[in-house]
């Protein structure tokens, strides 16, 4: 699964060990880029949605590249005119419609700018991550005023868990 698809590097290698990769991107740019690259791969289910503890909608922000690194679901000061209302997908109850049709999930990378901090913790007291094999992460604790202690609670619970299948440094 690869959370926050951006250009597809990784949806790639997934596809290139044969399995099916759910990719997810709510940039609306590279969502179209995506959907044209993989329109004849039908490995890949990519869905033009952000990943989140919850289902509904919200805003989306890009920077003045429409296309770079670091649009995200989280910022509240719409400074220009790179947003747009966005979907959301509460991840875990995805993993689990998923899991009942599958034994495990073999890896799941969220890049998703800050948003991963809520969907690890519900992830962790769900105990969905007992049917993943690896989950890599990188983590944007910078885009908190609280980033450090977001980041230490989120240690601390894997810690307590003897979780080791949850990877924090995947950039």
């Amino acid at each position: 699964m690869d959370g926050g698809a951006h250009a597809g590097v990784f949806s790639d290698v997934a596809l290139a060990c044969g399995r099916i990769c759910y990719a997810f991107e709510p940039n609306i740019h590279l969502y179209a880029f995506l959907k044209n690259l993989y329109k004849d791969n039908k490995n890949l289910i990519l869905f033009n949605k952000a990943l989140s503890n919850k289902n509904g909608k919200t805003f989306f922000q890009t920077d003045d590249n429409i296309v770079s690194d670091g649009g995200n679901i989280l910022k509240t000061d719409f400074n220009g005119e790179n947003f747009y209302e966005v979907e959301l997908i509460n991840f875990c109850e995805f993993l689990s419609e998923i899991l009942k049709k599958e034994e495990k999930i073999t890896l799941i990378k969220l890049d998703i700018e800050g948003a991963e901090f809520d969907i690890l913790n519900d992830l962790i007291d769900q105990k969905l991550y007992k049917k993943i094999e690896y989950i890599m992460v990188e983590t944007h604790e910078r885009f908190f005023n609280d980033g450090i202690q977001k980041i230490n609670l989120l240690k601390e619970k894997i810690r307590k868990n003897n979780i080791t299948n949850i990877f924090l440094d995947w950039i």
